[in-house]
């Protein structure tokens, strides 16, 4: 996205702001998410090794997983202090149901591939307003797309 022409740019972040989902879009898309993003869930993050803990439904989390969801729920709740959480590498709490909007995170989409430094992994995030999404964003970082 950092590469498009500037009136293309304008022209998404309009139809953006009609649409309800400006100040989501921008902030998916500050380069600040986006450096912290590559930094800890990169390949080369990954090729410089990490640590695997099991989970109690034996699903495998590495330390990048729970960076990412650290970061996410910083910028995000930052920008967004009323809105609930809810991620699967963040404890369950009934706090968000009482939320008009909810943050639905997997930090690391993929942890198998991950592990296995196959290039195959994401980042997903989805905002539901009033018990529907109304924005998603999936970004593979080893692929920047």
């Amino acid at each position: 996205m950092r590469d498009e022409p500037a009136h293309r740019h304008a022209a998404r972040h309009r139809q953006a702001r009609r649409s309800g989902v400006s100040a989501a879009s921008r902030l998916a898309e500050s380069d600040g998410c986006n450096r912290s993003a590559h930094e800890y869930c990169g390949i080369e993050a990954a090729s410089d090794g990490f640590e695997i803990h099991i989970k109690q439904d034996q699903s495998p989390v590495t330390l990048a997983d729970l960076a990412i969801n650290q970061i996410l729920h910083a910028h995000l709740l930052e920008a967004f202090p009323e809105d609930g959480w809810l991620s699967e590498e963040s404890p369950e709490s009934p706090v968000r149901l009482g939320k008009r909007r909810i943050w639905v995170i997997d930090p690391i989409d993929g942890a198998n591939a991950f592990i296995k430094r196959e290039p195959e992994f994401c980042i997903s995030v989805a905002l539901v307003e009033d018990g529907h999404p109304v924005v998603a964003a999936i970004f593979n970082p080893s692929s920047d797309e």
